[in-house]
């Protein structure tokens, strides 16, 4: 984490909203919530997937430049001690993602993007800065609204004892 570049990024960014883009739900035909009492582990990804850069033109206040991040997370419900410790890890690659979808060990899958709007003060910001926002400060903005939406999702889908972590944040090298 380059502290530098995450400072002249928060210094040139405004966040406007955070919208869930899409979202996709997976239940295995094996598995009924209300009745199964199986045991489960749970795994987490998430990933900075792309960000894009452009301008508003506003007729009364003049052009906005602003920038959209596009910020993927997941959650996979499996059959307890099924899974490897790397897939426990919080960022996973979506390549073994997919392979691991079609076990028959996976309960249940829920992946989610969210679209993150900041202003743009400086429209000719230095990359770097962005990646290390994108990568450092829009999971924390994305986060409250991912958990919310895995505890209403789950719970609509009969399984309510599924509790979201909080967002925890890299201490800062000084």
């Amino acid at each position: 984490m380059n502290q530098e570049k995450i400072d002249v990024a928060v210094a040139n960014l405004s966040i406007d909203q955070v919208l869930l883009k899409q979202s996709k739900l997976t239940i295995s035909d094996d598995f009924i919530p209300r009745y199964d009492k199986t045991k489960f582990d749970i795994s987490f990804k998430r990933q900075l997937k792309r960000y894009a850069i452009g301008t508003f033109k506003e007729v009364l206040e003049g052009n906005k430049n602003f920038i959209i991040f596009t910020y993927a997370c997941g959650i996979r419900l499996t059959k307890k001690n099924d899974i490897d410790a790397e897939e426990v890890s919080e960022d996973t690659t979506s390549s073994s993602d997919e392979q691991n979808t079609q076990s028959s060990n996976v309960y249940l899958q829920l992946e989610s993007e969210f679209s993150c709007y900041y202003w743009l003060k400086d429209h000719d910001i230095d990359e770097d800065c962005v990646n290390e926002f994108g990568t450092h400060n829009v999971p924390y903005h994305v986060w409250p609204y991912w958990r919310e939406h895995v505890q209403s999702t789950l719970a609509k889908a009969g399984i309510e004892n599924v509790s979201m972590p909080f967002y925890s944040l890299a201490a800062k090298k000084k």
